[in-house]
């Protein structure tokens, strides 16, 4: 055996060896060629930075002309035709900005052309500076050019003050043909700041493409091809052996279409894939610090140069590890042999104590790794007994009675609060079945332990020792699988809970009854009261009707006022029995859903404003998704407040609901009188007007009946006026119940 073992330990060494070996080989091939990826990832990262440098000089010469003096009044001037005489001070001013922009064609010597164009409809240049071979040449006015039509100056317009527009490669063109030779510009444009609210101006700098990317790329001494590509199909390809590029416009690089595609894919950060027998490093940089657009730029190289490298690093490492797995399958051979013995002795004194059940004698005082695995398993014995006490402890502290009973149905063990809820010893209840405890123990326990919900609870009985009957619920869970499972099952005692629940029952139920006849002597009352108010109000009409040819005019406007006030006395009442039934009616809460559009049309015909009075609703409101009771009732209680109280005969009201996560906010505003701060709280009471109610017909129930609902519902109310003439604003929020989307619409 032990040789048998020694060989299994060897070849086993050797094995692992030589997967070490071969993971070490892979490994090496792997560092080999990250190294060469983060070698393209550096260098494409500088290109892209020398390319962003170049990018963002322009653009800071852009941010220091369009702040100059000069460029700022002439813009504001405007363009003139060219036959319009200049007065002097326009041709200082001209002739200022001219030297500033031949000021920057000396600084910068790829520039072509610095040009102040108007922001009007033919965009008329105002100044334009060239470079022409090498000199700077100032354009005469009779020279300058309309450049309205073209999509940069388009696009100048649309800049906000700040902002930089840097336009896709394009040819560049003269009074609107392409001039010759065709030279590729890349056009910075920036807007001349104004206070005026129309933009005045621009200045634009075109810069020769091919020449700045030509200079960008042989300052960052790229090792490989770099490749750009601008978002319309533009491309440039630059040798670092020649230190040249070919800018193309017209037709596409000569690339493979994979290796194009994965360039125009590229990402802000830069990624190396290999593409067919190329490796391609790319990522995506920004045309405009503070614009928008974005060119692909990226490193082509050979895969083979890749692979290369990692070849050459793998050929020491496959050799190392062939001399290592010789020299371990004989360290591993000696270390069997020697280390293999105290191990079995160990081994032999373990299984010699668990036979007799007896603590093993450990070799816990050798200083070596059968001493340290001596050591730990000495402490994880100590461990479980400490575990065992602890599970004792907690088995036996806690009040709810515990049992583990075994697939037989007998208790295997129990704790001391199941003996007290029984009224029985623990040696009575130890090694007998469920059955004996639980009037029906099998069933019980078959029905948790094949229950769909392991671990649910089952409402029973169990028998106490004099044969009383102590309810209980029961769950169980199962502990360890096959034949050696058990089941933890745990009792409580719910008796005191059942007499609690009984105590409920009733009192929900003498809660009910005195709801019942609330609602029973509100709709009586309510009867009793609107029927002599009926009799007053037909008696009222049918004497005007019959004396209706005697009658003087006092005698008609308090026969008026009587109908007036019975109709008042009507109203009022049915207000205090809606205020009264709020929250409380059968089918409240099953409101239906309707759309904004729906909700606002309803309003709109149960408010029938006057005609000098408008309703505003907010954006979007047609397109929310509403319970329509009692919301409409609380918006039709708002607005119609807001009409009935305003001071003039025409105002306005406004409706706003915006959606705050849990809630939604909504907000009525009207342009009345506004109400006084001290009467903030007065105006949510019961049959509280401020106003005279021969002033103001009303119960002044509205308000009080709209923030019940609110409260109801789960949200509140506040206000805010200040009683100064300014308005009031009544803002509430109304819960969402579920999901968000039950009051918004898709």
């Amino acid at each position: 055996m032990r040789d048998r073992m020694t060989f299994a330990a060897v070849s086993i060494v050797a094995l692992a060896v030589l997967v070490v070996c071969a993971m070490s080989y892979a490994t090496t091939r792997r560092i080999e060629v990250a190294r060469y990826e983060v070698e393209m990832r550096e260098e494409l990262r500088r290109v892209a930075s020398r390319l962003v440098y170049e990018l963002r000089t322009a653009e800071t010469d852009l941010q220091i002309l369009v702040r100059s003096p000069a460029v700022q009044a002439l813009v504001r001037r405007g363009a003139l035709p060219v036959e319009t005489f200049e007065d002097v001070e326009r041709m200082r001013l001209r002739a200022r900005a001219e030297d500033e922009f031949a000021a920057f064609h000396a600084r910068r010597l790829h520039y072509r052309q610095i040009r102040l164009i108007a922001a009007d409809a033919e965009g008329h240049e105002i100044v334009r500076v060239d470079k022409r071979g090498g000199d700077v040449v100032t354009v005469a006015r009779d020279q300058l050019q309309a450049k309205g039509g073209e999509p940069y100056v388009a696009a100048g317009r649309l800049l906000k003050p700040g902002n930089i527009h840097v336009s896709p490669l394009t040819w560049n063109r003269e009074n609107g043909q392409i001039s010759r030779p065709r030279t590729a510009m890349l056009r910075f444009v920036m807007p001349v700041p104004s206070s005026a609210s129309r933009q005045p101006g621009m200045i634009v700098i075109n810069v020769p493409a091919e020449t700045m990317l030509a200079a960008a790329f042989r300052a960052a001494t790229p090792r490989h091809g770099v490749m750009l590509l601008d978002e319309t199909g533009g491309s440039y390809l630059f040798d670092p052996e020649t230190g040249m590029g070919r800018l193309r416009l017209d037709e596409p690089p000569p690339v493979p279409p994979e290796v194009l595609e994965l360039v125009r894919s590229g990402a802000p950060a830069a990624d190396v894939r290999s593409v067919g027998s190329f490796a391609v490093a790319a990522m995506s940089a920004p045309r405009s610090a503070i614009g928008t657009g974005r060119m692909q730029v990226a490193l082509l190289a050979e895969r083979s140069a890749l692979l290369q490298a990692a070849r050459l690093g793998s050929r020491g490492v496959a050799l190392t590890g062939l001399v290592v797995t010789l020299a371990a399958v004989v360290a591993a051979r000696l270390a069997t042999i020697v280390h293999l013995r105290p191990l079995l002795r160990m081994n032999a004194e373990i299984r010699r104590a668990r036979a007799t059940k007896a603590r093993p004698d450990l070799p816990i005082t050798r200083r070596d790794e059968i001493g340290e695995v001596a050591r730990s398993f000495a402490e994880l014995m100590a461990n479980s007994d400490a575990l065992e006490r602890r599970a004792r402890t907690i088995l036996h502290g806690v009040h709810d009675g515990i049992m583990i009973v075994d697939d037989a149905g007998r208790i295997d063990d129990l704790n001391d609060a199941l003996c007290e809820i029984l009224d029985r010893p623990r040696v009575e209840l130890l090694g007998s079945a469920v059955a004996r405890i639980l009037p029906e123990g099998e069933a019980t326990l078959a029905q948790l332990q094949g229950g769909p919900d392991e671990g649910g609870l089952i409402a029973t009985e169990a028998r106490r020792a004099d044969g009383s009957r102590v309810p209980l619920e029961v769950s169980a869970s199962r502990l360890g699988e096959g034949e050696g499972r058990i089941w933890a099952c745990i009792l409580r005692d719910v008796s005191e809970r059942s007499a609690q629940e009984a105590e409920r029952d009733c009192l929900i139920a003498a809660l009910e009854q005195s709801n019942a006849e609330l609602d029973a002597f509100a709709n009586v009352a309510s009867h009793d009261l609107k029927a002599p108010l009926r009799v007053i109000r037909n008696a009222a009409t049918w004497i005007e009707e019959d004396l209706e040819g005697s009658l003087d005019e006092e005698t008609r406007e308090t026969l008026a006022l009587m109908r007036s006030r019975a109709d008042r006395m009507q109203a009022l009442l049915d207000d205090l029995l809606e205020h009264a039934q709020i929250g409380r009616k059968t089918g409240e809460s099953g409101t239906r859903f309707v759309s904004g559009a729906e909700m606002r049309a309803g309003l709109l015909a149960l408010l029938d404003p006057p005609d000098a009075f408008e309703v505003r609703f907010c954006e979007g409101f047609d397109d929310l998704n509403l319970p329509e009771m009692p919301l409409k009732i609380v918006l039709l209680n708002f607005v119609s407040n807001a009409i009935k109280h305003h001071d003039r005969a025409d105002g306005c009201v406004r409706i706003g609901i915006r959606d705050e996560g849990a809630v939604l906010r909504v907000d009525v505003r009207d342009d009345g009188p506004g109400i006084a701060p001290q009467y903030h709280e007065r105006i949510f009471g019961l049959f509280q007007t401020l106003r005279a109610r021969d002033a103001v017909e009303g119960s002044g129930m509205g308000l009080a009946i709209a923030r019940k609902h609110i409260v109801k519902a789960g949200g509140r109310v506040t206000i805010e006026s200040d009683g100064q003439g300014n308005g009031t604003l009544f803002s509430f929020t109304w819960p969402l119940r579920g999901a968000r989307g039950d009051y918004l619409a898709a």
